[in-house]
């Protein structure tokens, strides 16, 4: 018993040292041009006020309690929310030097308790707009520490989203992008023509606006008979937010009867082109998003923010669909579909 006792000892002391010894302080930020005047884009981004018609978070709980002090654009003004997603925290605006920059302080006090100091730069273009940079510092706690590149990399997209929304508020006047979410959702069996590839997420909208073109050309040359139930989708295999890199298959569904003239097609195309059947989901979470595909993301981030919520468990050994119920050749970008699905027990 005393060798237990003191091998338990051993193990947590040895755990300690090593969340001691990792790094936890971090600072992230991000940059945007806006073609705006800096006057016009400083008050919509740092008006506590206004912050509910663009902030990255908004789509997740919308009905959110929020509460603004003071007028929310002065030095000691403060924006508090109390969230079942979010949790809980305050944002106060300790320094403002008009149309050039903002400090603020922000402490969360759920899920767990912490600081961070959120600092925004202004940088005047003249008739180009101006140049927003948004960014945070902070130190993670000791029991946080290993997943730093994750978080690092989540409040990087989140402050993506963010100014991405803002640009759209400022230039354009609205934010072309809804999130509607379906816990008990399914996809059928099907069979599809596909191009798989590895790449950057960044250039995905680069990737992808070569790959669906070359298999439509196929499909017409072929004479394949295409799906009557399905759109055109991708399959994400692998995503990894930390270093960029993604796995997919851009696809086609296809009738049936098509899958062994399909194979036969696919191997004459090339190693990159594949045919093969997804067997049915019949259960899959699934978030639709309306509107253009620059703020898609919000969809994505929707998707990973509901699973920790509602903690339901992912098949891990089944991609993720993004099924695209609309041409986006045809349709406004604020009319775009698109239904992403990750099937779960």
């Amino acid at each position: 018993m005393i060798n237990f006792l003191l091998f338990l000892f051993i193990i947590v002391v040895g755990v300690g040292i090593w969340l001691l010894g990792l790094p936890g302080k971090f600072t992230v930020q991000r940059s945007l041009i806006i073609k705006k005047p800096v006057t016009k884009v400083f008050s919509m981004a740092i008006d506590f006020k206004k912050w509910m018609a663009w902030q990255p978070w908004r789509y997740f709980e919308p009905d959110v309690p929020t509460e603004v002090a003071g007028s929310g654009m002065d030095v000691g003004d403060s924006y508090s929310w109390k969230s079942d997603f979010l949790g809980e925290g305050i944002l106060k605006h300790v320094s403002i030097e008009k149309n050039k920059s903002v400090e603020q302080d922000m402490q969360f006090f759920k899920p767990f308790k912490s600081k961070m100091k959120i600092f925004w730069n202004f940088e005047d273009l003249g008739k180009d707009g101006v140049k927003v940079t948004w960014g945070s510092s902070s130190r993670l706690p000791i029991f946080l520490r290993p997943f730093l590149k994750q978080f690092k990399s989540a409040i990087d997209l989140d402050y993506s989203r963010g100014l991405s929304m803002l640009k759209s508020l400022a230039e354009k006047g609205k934010i072309a992008s809804k999130v509607e979410i379906e816990e008990n959702s399914s996809l059928p069996k099907f069979a599809y023509l596909g191009y798989r590839r590895d790449t950057k997420i960044k250039d995905l909208p680069l990737t992808m606006s070569e790959d669906f073109p070359a298999l439509h050309k196929l499909v017409s040359k072929k004479k394949l008979k295409a799906s009557k139930k399905m759109m055109p989708l991708s399959m994400y295999h692998k995503t990894n937010i930390v270093t960029g890199d993604v796995s997919y298959t851009a696809a086609l569904p296809l009738e049936m009867a098509s899958l062994k003239q399909a194979k036969a097609v696919a191997a004459e195309a090339g190693t990159a082109f594949v045919a093969d059947v997804v067997e049915e989901t019949p259960k899959a979470f699934m978030i639709r998003h309306i509107g253009s595909y620059v703020h898609l993301d919000n969809a994505w981030a929707g998707l990973f923010m509901y699973q920790r919520y509602l903690k339901f468990k992912v098949i891990k050994n089944k991609p993720n669909f993004e099924l695209y119920l609309t041409d986006a050749s045809k349709t406004k970008p604020e009319k775009n579909i698109t239904e992403i699905y990750t099937a779960c027990m």
